[in-house]
Parts: C-alpha cells; sequence; structure tokens
C-alpha cells in the first residue's frame, strides 16, 4: 500500500525561505502584504520570532541578527526602530490578519497581514530646480 506523502508547503526549502525572506522585507518596508493564508501563518510566526529575538539583544548583536535574516542594511535599522517603538506598548502579537475571500483565479483564501503601531520612515525628497514654464502667446489670426 502506497503511503501518502504530505506536499512540501511552497515547494523547495530554500524557494521557501526565499519566499517568506521577501514577504519579510515587503511588510517591514511597506507596513501591509497581501498573500494567500497558508504564507501569511507562516509570516505572522516569524515576525513575532524575529521581534522577539531582537528583544533581549543589545544593539549590536540585534542588527548583526537582523542582517542575517534580511540582508538589507537600511532595512534592518527600521525594524530595530520599529521593534523598539512596538516593545514598550506589547510583548507579542505584532501583526494582525484580515481575511479578504478567495482568489478569483484559484480560489484560494486571502490575507492581509498588517503589523501594528508602524510608522513608515519617509525618504527626504530630492531637491529639483524649479523651471518656469511661460505661457505661450496668443495667436491671433488674420482674416
Amino acid at each position: 500500500m502506497k503511503k501518502r506523502i504530505a506536499k512540501p508547503l511552497l515547494g523547495v526549502k530554500s524557494e521557501q525561505r526565499a519566499c517568506l525572506r521577501n514577504q519579510l522585507k515587503s511588510i517591514f518596508q511597506y507596513g501591509h502584504i497581501e498573500t494567500a493564508k497558508t504564507n501569511a501563518k507562516q509570516l505572522v510566526r516569524l515576525i513575532d520570532r524575529l521581534i522577539a529575538r531582537i528583544k533581549g539583544k543589545d544593539e549590536l548583536s540585534a542588527m548583526r541578527y537582523l542582517l542575517s535574516r534580511v540582508a538589507n542594511r537600511s532595512l534592518a535599522k527600521q525594524i530595530l526602530t520599529y521593534s523598539r517603538q512596538a516593545l514598550k506598548k506589547r510583548s507579542s502579537g505584532f501583526s494582525t490578519q484580515t481575511m479578504l475571500g478567495p482568489r478569483r483565479g484559484d480560489g484560494q483564501e486571502r490575507v492581509i497581514v498588517k503589523l501594528l503601531d508602524f510608522v513608515p520612515i519617509k525618504k527626504p525628497k530630492k531637491e529639483t530646480k524649479e523651471q518656469k514654464i511661460e505661457p505661450k502667446e496668443k495667436v491671433v489670426k488674420k482674416k
């Protein structure tokens, strides 16, 4: 008798890691992300583990840990500042999930995952030279 073999959730292990890492980067960059229900469950677990792991560490070791997970220095600084803000108010439950309904193509449940108390860091705008646009003179037709 053939045994039932469960399929991996997102494919090969390396694909799972890459997908979750990209979603983790996106959620800390924008504050929310729309994804499938199964991915959302894993992502919420990853967010809570990441912030809880940073909680007890000093800034240098926390930054090193974040760089190993995120591999982007500016994003790691943003996560560190967010975690310091969020840790003042709560000890767990840093994200929420909102159900949207099934996807049209394959019927997979969609979920929006949001970070609580998230304030995006705005990049300063580049200064541009103002160009004055002069209105064209009216052309009068001769009859």
